[in-house]
């Protein structure tokens, strides 16, 4: 038998309040919202001239999202939008009006999210940057000695985690007016109905009917954008390391005094193969980043640096049989296949949606 959701003391009092004013139907858990308006005009965008259609104000969908937030969130929301006067405004394409200024809000909420996270991945890749940088540095006394390098270091130890934190509050403390709009909307709404000024019904529509028109991601769809995010993110990482590790045996090399012919042939090799592997990695995660917004200008660059991340797998799994395998060898051929699965699926895709059109 399954538990029912208990109201707690504020909930039920907030209930008696909000019954005052609204229809509950604490059987089947459903708030029904009157709203009225004098005039149909008064709900219409009117900065959107169309001729035959009519996009409903975004205002007032903020404003019957903040009504609905309101109530308990265990009660589903029933809106009836009641108008006077419909002046020469029909009332199907009102409705019609109202629930393509959902769909387009979600869309441009999922365009939002998309900025907001490679905001929070350049910050993130500039914080940890600082931070190997910190710490190489203090390991190999780049700072100097003494009250110096500390200072130095902790310089750049604060403005790495002050990244680290703008990370943290763009992706998960900052919220989004327009993601809080959908969801609510979307969670909670059952069904919008126009009546006129006898409260006679008009027009009704189910919501589930609404949303099951609008292009849903898929969770393939999904998990082809999170891949290119976190390859992105984490090949960059890994070029930036390989810098730091270079920077770190050529300064213990020059701080050794050698002057050796072949350990200098030796070290400019090593310098050269190193920046080539950083260059490659830095611009393969740009890429995918550009992928990830949807910037399909660098097809064949993409392209390119996916076969060359493809080869890298390759090797990764030669060396398996030669080399002990390790947990962060795992790791990094992990990172490599989303790398690839990201690149080649958006890319394909794309050039499929394309020649549909």
């Amino acid at each position: 038998m399954k538990n029912k959701l208990k109201l707690s003391f504020e909930d039920k009092r907030e209930l008696e309040l909000i019954n005052k004013y609204y229809n509950v139907d604490t059987e089947n858990k459903i708030v029904t919202m009157p709203l009225h308006y004098d005039k149909a005009s008064d709900l219409v965008d009117n900065t959107v001239v169309s001729k035959d259609n009519f996009l409903f104000d975004y205002e007032q969908l903020t404003m019957i999202n903040n009504r609905i937030s309101r109530i308990p969130i265990m009660y589903n929301v029933n809106i009836e939008i009641q108008i006077d006067d419909y002046e020469d405004y029909d009332a199907s394409k009102l409705i019609s009006g109202f629930n393509d200024a959902l769909e387009l809000n979600s869309y441009n909420y999922a365009r939002e999210k998309r900025r907001k996270w490679l905001f929070a991945t350049i910050t993130l890749i500039v914080g940890l940057s600082l931070l190997f940088f910190m710490a190489y540095g203090k390991i190999n006394n780049w700072f100097g000695e003494g009250n110096r390098g500390i200072v130095f270091g902790e310089v750049f130890d604060i403005i790495g985690w002050v990244f680290i934190w703008e990370t943290v509050t763009v992706a998960f403390l900052t919220p989004s007016e327009l993601g809080v709009n959908s969801k609510m909307f979307k969670r909670r709404v059952k069904n919008i109905s126009f009546h006129d000024i006898e409260n006679t019904c008009i027009v009704k529509e189910d919501t589930t009917k609404i949303y099951n028109e609008w292009q849903e991601e898929k969770k393939l769809a999904v998990f082809t954008r999170w891949s290119l995010l976190i390859s992105a993110i984490a090949v960059i990482v890994f070029a930036i390391m390989d810098i730091m590790d270079s920077a770190s045996i050529i300064s213990s090399y020059i701080a050794s005094g050698e002057i050796a012919l072949e350990k200098s042939i030796y070290m400019i090799t090593f310098s050269v193969f190193t920046g080539i592997e950083a260059f490659i990695l830095i611009t393969a995660g740009i890429l995918n980043l550009l992928l990830y917004i949807r910037k399909i200008k660098f097809r064949r660059v993409s392209l390119i640096f996916t076969i060359l991340i493809i080869i890298y797998i390759i090797i990764d799994i030669i060396s398996f049989a030669f080399i002990e395998v390790r947990v962060e060898r795992i790791f990094t051929l992990v990172i490599e296949i989303l790398y690839v699965f990201g690149s080649l699926f958006t890319l394909i895709n794309t050039r499929r949606i394309e020649k549909v059109k």
